[in-house]
């Protein structure tokens, strides 16, 4: 069994609505996003990697700030809380979810 690396540190770490949701599987690939990076949700009409709606976020800023690490994470896979697997560089899909959220 792999253990599940924290992604970013005390300060800086991936946060959504719920800031403790999140881990890597760096020997696996995978970013286990939670609900800081989704592939889908039911009040989105948007499918693929995103950020949850504004209603659901507690400090939208330090979500957004949230994908500045989720690019420097070297995964391929993606576990979101929402949607469905992702698979594809995680750097990538930090990267849509951020155009899509400007």
């Amino acid at each position: 069994m792999n253990e599940v690396d924290a992604v970013g540190d005390a300060d800086e770490g991936v946060f959504a609505h719920d800031p403790h949701s999140s881990g890597e599987l760096p020997e696996a690939g995978v970013l286990v996003s939670g609900d800081a990076l989704v592939s889908g949700h039911p009040t989105s009409p948007t499918r693929g990697p995103q950020l949850l709606p504004e209603m659901f976020d507690k400090d939208r800023e330090r979500t957004r700030a949230s994908l500045d690490i989720m690019e420097r994470v070297a995964a391929d896979v993606l576990l979101p809380g929402h949607g469905p697997l992702h698979r594809g560089p995680v750097r990538e899909a930090a990267r849509r979810a951020r155009d899509l959220a400007s």
